[in-house]
């Protein structure tokens, strides 16, 4: 009986996805920082280099890092980019190096393409290390339409009309506008529909109220306690992957908001009230994204 409405369902998840990918194209512009990681490994040949080149986009700050073990007495950080043949910074050095570069409008309007390089110039010893670049990223406005998702029960042969209304409104794109997402002061997330409908999310359940002003109040449901996360492992690059992890969600959650800035915040100051290790805000995180893509 069923079948109908959970085709439907596996329709609306793959359109959905669709266009969160589709969408990538047509987004306006807005700015994050992203991080590259890479390592290398340098024979003992004078000059021996690995080269890798960035996109930057919009103005902002390059900071570089390069560690590294073995043989070699000294490398080369070299930071070039467009508008001329001289590097723009450089550091030399047995330790690890660092660059720090703040990338103007001026220079935007050269080029985008920067290149990092480390040389071998101590004429004796390799090396193997990793390489970490935090840049700027232009990223762009997230313009979802969401397609037809009906709840409405198939009629089923020989029973009485009664039998086969709908439990919830049709949302429909053909109605005109988009769905708009948001969070309050207090955490709950709203989603509003072209039709006037407008849904709000809770850890447990959501409540509608219909363009007529008739409310459906959250159903009664029951949680269960979640399982237990593993314990923070020692490794610190383990931790530093999992931050990554937790700040890719948090991205995620402002595309789905349309970087409205006073949800963002909302979302933030609600973080803010627990003290979390990054398990539970990799969890936290990953809930509200569940709730600003629920459906009716």
């Amino acid at each position: 009986m069923h079948s109908t409405f959970r085709s439907q369902c596996t329709i609306y998840w793959i359109s959905l996805f669709s266009l969160l990918l589709l969408s990538l194209t047509n987004m306006q512009a807005q700015v994050t920082t992203t991080i590259l990681e890479q390592s290398f490994d340098l024979g003992s040949s004078f000059g021996d280099k690995d080269v890798h080149a960035i996109e930057v986009e919009v103005p902002g700050q390059i900071d570089i890092e390069v560690d590294w073990t073995g043989d070699a007495t000294e490398l080369a950080l070299i930071l070039n980019g467009p508008g001329q043949i001289g590097y723009y910074n450089r550091r030399d050095g047995a330790g690890p190096l660092r660059i720090s570069f703040n990338v103007t409008s001026a220079l935007i309007s050269k080029g985008s393409t920067w290149t990092i390089s480390i040389c071998n110039f101590s004429g004796s010893g390799f090396a193997r290390g990793m390489l970490k670049v935090r840049y700027p990223l232009k990223l762009r406005r997230l313009d979802i339409t969401l397609p037809v998702l009906s709840h409405e029960r198939p009629k089923v042969h020989g029973s009485s009309p009664s039998s086969t209304t709908a439990t919830a409104p049709q949302i429909s794109s053909s109605q005109g506008g988009k769905v708009q997402r948001s969070i309050s002061d207090n955490g709950t997330v709203e989603i509003r529909y072209p039709d006037g409908t407008i849904r709000r999310v809770y850890s447990c359940g959501s409540s509608i109220t219909r363009p007529d002003g008739t409310f459906i109040p959250a159903p009664k449901c029951l949680q269960v306690q979640p399982t237990t996360p593993p314990f923070l492992p020692a490794d610190n690059s383990i931790i530093e992957w999992l931050d990554r992890q937790a700040d890719r969600l948090l991205l995620m959650i402002k595309m789905l908001l349309d970087f409205d800035q006073a949800s963002i915040d909302n979302f933030l100051n609600k973080e803010g009230n627990f003290t979390m290790n990054i398990y539970e805000k990799i969890n936290l995180r990953s809930s509200y994204i569940d709730r600003l893509l629920s459906t009716l």
